[in-house]
């Protein structure tokens, strides 16, 4: 999540990803949500986001 006031692109993000931790672990591409679902002790719901992404396959991969 960014700060308050804070901005962002695509490019520089996946440049900052590179550089922390490799080009071969990095994102090819990402997404900007405004917000995330959230559990009732507020963790991430990561099958709620991948859902969106995999609707239509036959196959799930994780």
């Amino acid at each position: 999540m960014l700060r308050e006031g804070a901005a962002v692109d695509e490019k520089t993000l996946i440049a900052h990803v590179k550089a922390a931790i490799g080009a071969i672990k990095s994102p090819n591409s990402v997404a900007f949500v405004a917000e995330l679902p959230l559990s009732a002790v507020g963790k991430v719901l990561r099958r709620k986001v991948q859902d969106k992404y995999w609707e239509g396959c036959e196959r799930r991969i994780s």
